[in-house]
């Protein structure tokens, strides 16, 4: 997928990642409204969000109506070696941990944060951020770059599978308000039960591809898993 126009001469492509425009305001991306908010050198660039390009810091906020995990960003640099930039990701669901899911070439991750450093030429990469417990609000800032050439910058972009909602375990069902799923941990045969009429699902793998998508019809449905490689996340559309 090419986004936008071109990045310093190189087409901001985000491979594995199906990107979600997100912009200044309110958006509903999978039934999931998130609401942005932006300081400093940064600015919303086709449907993604530039920054750095007058070497200075920038901090960018996503809140979500609905509690969410797992999140999945793309990452494109300046690719030129004279160029640095990072990005330290914070949400209120706790200490954040952080895995590149694609590319992630000579970027540095530590803690929270995930680095491509001055004279070292970077790739683009997708990146999981992963809270201990499903959260409203993730907080993307980055440092000043003084020594950068001017009007060089990176990009930031969300991938829209990663948006799913908050489901916990409870009593040996996965729950929401919304949706039942058990067994937990499901083995073979999956059963989805929900007080609302759901339209289809959707599983993905842990880089973010989507691998099965199925409809559903009434209340009650059962899905047999016994074929489907590892999975970890899922996603629902119901009539409303």
């Amino acid at each position: 997928m090419i986004v936008g126009t071109t990045l310093s001469g190189h087409l901001l492509k985000a491979q594995s990642c199906s990107l979600a425009p997100i912009f200044n305001g309110t958006t509903t991306i999978n039934g999931i409204e998130i609401t942005t908010s932006y300081l400093g050198n940064i600015e919303p660039f086709n449907g993604a969000f530039r920054f750095g390009y007058n070497r200075e810091a920038w901090s960018l906020t996503l809140a979500f109506n609905h509690p969410v995990n797992n999140l999945v960003f793309y990452y494109a640099p300046n690719l030129l070696p004279a160029f640095s930039t990072n990005a330290h990701f914070n949400t209120n669901g706790g200490p954040v941990s952080i895995i590149a899911t694609y590319g992630y070439s000579n970027w540095i991750i530590n803690s929270n944060t995930v680095t491509k450093p001055y004279n070292i030429t970077g790739g683009n990469g997708n990146f999981k951020i992963t809270s201990p417990n499903d959260f409203t609000t993730i907080t993307i800032n980055g440092d000043a770059f003084p020594s950068n050439l001017q009007e060089n910058y990176a990009a930031i972009a969300l991938c829209s599978s990663s948006e799913v909602l908050a489901l916990n375990d409870v009593n040996s069902k996965i729950k929401n308000n919304i949706v039942d799923i058990y067994p937990n941990p499901v083995k073979n045969m999956m059963i989805i039960s929900s007080k609302e009429t759901l339209k289809y699902f959707k599983l993905f793998d842990e880089s973010g591809k989507r691998i099965l998508t199925s409809p559903l019809k009434g209340n009650e449905y059962k899905v047999n898993l016994s074929m489907v490689p590892k999975w970890q996340l899922y996603s629902f559309n119901r009539d409303s």
